[in-house]
């Protein structure tokens, strides 16, 4: 996602930043699966569309492009959209993909892309230092240039694959040349801790969230 007359921005493409288009006019639609669970609300699935759109740019104090980005959900193709969030994206000067989601940053990737290659998502926000187990978010890149579904060259970065008797925690996303994000899941489950249920993987807690693309927009 940048704009194509800046050098820097050049060569961000040509190691990478082709996976992560960022330009004003871009705009992605996704078909959105959700599902929140306790032991008070019990199922609660919610199928709806989210659209995320590059609307505007501008230089910050170090004198990189930051790109702003509208989010609107609908519940079906029929209703309207509304504004749900806003966030921004850029490559830093040392080619971090980084994603401010209302205001949390998140470095999404790391140039160039590699196989293999791991990174600290949450370097520049609080995540981990907010949370009991001391649990850290290494990101990796897999999949490097291999097909998914109908698009011959993508690549897969996952945030986290944790599996054990008090959690589950699955996170990764699918970028394509030349479109951006095409498919993500996001589920993080809590299982029972008590005597009687411990070490049985019953869901104490659950939000899980898949996103498909379904139409996208790309100059």
């Amino acid at each position: 996602m940048a704009q194509g007359c800046n050098t820097s921005d050049e060569k961000a493409v040509d190691i990478g930043l082709k996976y992560f288009p960022l330009k004003v006019g871009d705009a992605w639609t996704y078909n959105v699966s959700e599902v929140t669970y306790d032991t008070l609300i019990q199922n609660i699935v919610k199928d709806y569309q989210e659209q995320y759109e590059i609307v505007d740019t501008y230089k910050n104090q170090l004198n990189e492009n930051v790109y702003v980005i509208h989010l609107s959900t609908r519940d079906n193709v029929d209703d309207d959209w509304e504004a749900s969030q806003t966030w921004t994206a850029k490559v830093s000067k040392i080619n971090e993909v980084i994603v401010s989601q209302e205001a949390i940053p998140f470095i999404k990737m790391i140039l160039p892309v590699k196989e293999g290659v791991q990174w600290l998502g949450n370097k520049y926000n609080t995540i981990e230092a907010d949370r009991n187990n001391g649990r850290i978010d290494t990101y990796s890149y897999l999949n490097v240039k291999k097909s998914y579904g109908d698009f011959a060259n993508t690549i897969t970065v996952q945030e986290s694959n944790d599996l054990n008797l008090a959690y589950k925690d699955v996170r990764y996303s699918v970028y394509a040349d030349s479109v951006g994000l095409i498919h993500r899941i996001d589920s993080y489950i809590d299982y029972c801790d008590a005597a009687d249920c411990f070490g049985q993987y019953a869901r104490k807690h659950e939000h899980t969230k898949i996103q498909t693309l379904v139409e996208h927009v790309v100059q």
